[in-house]
């Protein structure tokens, strides 16, 4: 280990989080930025690595949706006959730099945002928000759902493209997380603010496209309309403060935390990427008119690079009212859940003050050794998908991350430090 302490590292890893400058620079097609996406029939999924067969619902009804969407199929049946012959090959979106929120299903011609962290030189990717409703994250694939993405493809991520490059240098993200967590975000669950903080950034911009009239409108209509678009900003941000952090390889700072419906997998400052994982958990939470608990799918999504970045539930006391919308209390319980969250991490983010508690700021390192003497448990704010593909999000919620990754990582660790000898 470079340093003399693993705190020593522990603390370069979060200043290399504090340091960090995203910027939103473009949205294009994946595949421009990701070759991997070129090469044949590639599909990018949430989570660590994961088979077709092992996958939930929600996930292989995203798939199915992005098979007739990138016009590989004209069914449904010849898609999921194509999928269960193997014909797919699927990645894991955070080993090309990106993330996907539930599903995290993204294909070759599907836009991602794109979000260059300018104080490590790297960037990562997201797919835009796709609204509420049926949408192909929480598994729709429906014509309606096809159809929206081809629009998104054809006229909103053209429209936004061209819209950042009349900015001088794209837009500063950590301005606007500064601005919504003071008005009640958390970026995870709620993303009201920020969202409205993007329209109001982007707008300007739009107007002056020369472009027809009605894509405009309804480019600005979408965006108005979607209190969650920018969720994915925050998860493209998120995973490029992280990745670049990263860069320092020694330490137990928590990099990332992501689901893929079976398992949950972390990584840790000091083990690269390596994936240490564990059966996930199911969410808990309210469900809309018809659904309960026994309907839940098991925990997923890449989202959680959120929390791991420090927002999200580690957060829950920026966005109080959020807690009754995921089942979890008042402004109390909102306050000791950030309270407990601070137990398991080194600092807090100064760049991200929070009115509500105290002006203090946000979550900042989440230290696997602090998780596993304490027995805290992470705690992520989630929609809930229905178990069935095609059915959609049926709720919100709360779920924890499983020790037991956090205490494969240490000890891993551990073992790379010669602190202890690996079992034969």
């Amino acid at each position: 280990m470079q340093f003399k302490t693993i705190d020593e590292a522990n603390r370069a890893v979060i200043e290399k989080i504090t340091g960090s400058a995203p910027f939103l620079v473009d949205v294009v097609p994946a595949k421009e930025k990701i070759k991997e996406l070129n090469e044949g029939k590639v599909l990018l999924h949430a989570g660590p690595p994961i088979k077709w067969e092992e996958m939930t619902g929600p996930m292989q009804g995203s798939c199915v949706g992005a098979y007739l969407f990138e016009g590989w199929a004209e069914t449904e049946e010849e898609a999921r006959s194509a999928l269960e012959n193997g014909e797919v090959t699927f990645i894991p979106c955070h080993h090309v730099n990106a993330v996907g929120p539930m599903g995290g299903i993204t294909s070759a011609n599907m836009p991602v945002l794109v979000v260059e962290n300018r104080s490590e030189g790297n960037e990562a990717y997201c797919t835009m928000n796709e609204g509420i409703g049926a949408v192909l994250r929480f598994g729709a694939y429906s014509d309606e759902v096809v159809n929206r993405l081809k629009w998104m493809k054809d006229v909103l991520a053209p429209t936004i493209s061209k819209a950042l490059k009349l900015t001088e240098a794209g837009l500063n993200i950590n301005v606007m997380i500064a601005k919504a967590i003071t008005m009640g975000d958390e970026f995870h669950q709620r993303n009201i603010a920020a969202s409205l903080i993007f329209l109001k950034e982007i707008s300007p911009y739009i107007v002056q496209l020369d472009i027809d009239n009605k894509e405009k409108n309804e480019v600005i209509k979408f965006l108005a309309d979607t209190d969650q678009f920018f969720l994915n900003i925050a998860m493209a941000t998120s995973k490029a403060v992280l990745d670049g952090a990263r860069k320092i390889q020694d330490g137990t700072v928590v990099t990332a935390m992501t689901r893929n419906g079976k398992e949950f997998g972390i990584r840790i400052s000091g083990m690269g990427d390596e994936w240490f994982t564990a059966p996930v958990n199911t969410p808990q939470g309210l469900f809309f008119t018809g659904y309960s608990q026994d309907d839940a799918n098991p925990d997923i999504g890449d989202s959680a690079i959120t929390e791991a970045f420090g927002v999200g539930g580690m957060a829950m006391i920026a966005a109080p009212g959020v807690t009754r919308f995921v089942g979890a209390g008042g402004f109390h319980d909102a306050l000791s859940t950030s309270n407990e969250m601070m137990e398991i991490c080194i600092d807090q983010n100064s760049n991200f003050s929070i009115p509500t508690w105290d002006f203090q700021g946000a979550c900042l390192g989440i230290d696997a050794r602090k998780v596993v003497e304490t027995g805290i448990e992470p705690i992520i704010n989630t929609g809930i998908a229905h178990k069935k593909a095609g059915v959609g999000q049926i709720g919100a919620g709360t779920v924890r991350a499983p020790k037991e990754c956090f205490e494969k990582a240490i000890e891993a660790y551990a073992i790379k430090l010669g602190l202890i000898e690996k079992e034969a």
